[in-house]
């Protein structure tokens, strides 16, 4: 390529670029419930994208996706109901890579987040996942009160199902957080609460 062709290139490439910008300043302004949305989609995207990555033993890559959905949150402030799901994908990765501090730090936000939109699921999974972090570094006293809450939240739902099935198969779905609550108590030497668990 002659140097007049890389000039045009770039003069090609700055124009278009300058156009893209004013575009995306119209629709911020005229179309923001639409650019939010989008917004929304990009995290959500980018979130899903490094769960497969994850899930297909690519770990590097999975972080890679999921520090640019996290950049994209904390740039466009968003608050929504993608965040409190990056921020489980990100503490499971970091768990996985038995980076206890990182995954309680990000199943932590996943639980703030999830307590201020009000969404029970979350809460219990969240709370269950900090309590088992608490468990893998030794500290299965402090995890008994994060599954306590977990369990509250299971119930708490359970209760408003109306048909037998759909509470024993609820129940059933959270049956990993009260097993992981009677291996905290045993733990932390206190064996007749944990039957009672187990009943």
């Amino acid at each position: 390529m002659r140097e007049r062709d890389y000039e045009q290139a770039i003069d090609a490439y700055s124009n278009a670029l300058s156009l893209h910008e004013s575009h995306l300043a119209y629709n911020e302004v005229r179309n923001r419930h639409l650019v939010e949305g989008n917004r929304e989609t990009v995290v959500l995207g980018l979130t899903r994208l490094g769960r497969a990555f994850q899930r297909a033993g690519k770990l590097q890559q999975a972080m890679e996706q999921y520090q640019r959905a996290l950049n994209a949150v904390e740039e466009w402030r968003l608050k929504s109901r993608v965040e409190v799901s990056l921020y489980l994908a990100v503490g499971e990765l970091y768990l996985e890579r038995k980076t206890f501090s990182q995954a309680l730090e990000h199943f932590q936000k996943a639980l703030s987040v999830a307590e201020s939109q009000r969404r029970p699921a979350v809460i219990s999974s969240a709370s269950s996942r900090i309590g088992d972090v608490l468990r893998e570094t030794g500290k299965p006293a402090e995890a008994i009160p994060h599954y306590q809450k977990a369990i509250q939240q299971i119930e708490s739902t359970r209760s408003f199902l109306e048909s037998v099935e759909y509470r024993q198969s609820y129940f059933e779905g959270g049956l990993d957080t009260y097993v992981s609550m009677m291996g905290a108590l045993i733990s932390a030497a206190r064996q007749e609460e944990a039957f009672d668990y187990n009943e």
